[in-house]
């Protein structure tokens, strides 16, 4: 059995004033650009990406298929047939 796990990464924070983004050492006027500097630099490894407004931080999803180890059944149980 497996399971899918996903893991955000934080790429870049809000900058107040305004829609400004800081990635690293640089900050960039929009999110817009913020996010195409991030892909070519990332060279497209990356696919989805979350935003969270409220918190002012962007994130990119990465995903991994995990085996689940199966739960060890015993006869006292009547897990057996």
């Amino acid at each position: 059995m497996t399971e899918t796990v996903e893991k955000n990464i934080l790429i870049a924070e809000r900058v107040p004033p305004g829609d400004q983004w800081k990635m690293g050492d640089t900050v960039y006027p929009s999110l817009i650009e913020m996010l195409n500097a991030f892909h070519k630099r990332a060279a497209g490894k990356y696919k989805a990406y979350r935003l969270e407004p409220s918190a002012g931080v962007v994130y990119a999803i990465t995903e991994s298929i995990q085996e689940v180890p199966q739960p060890k059944k015993y006869d006292l149980y009547g897990d057996y047939d």
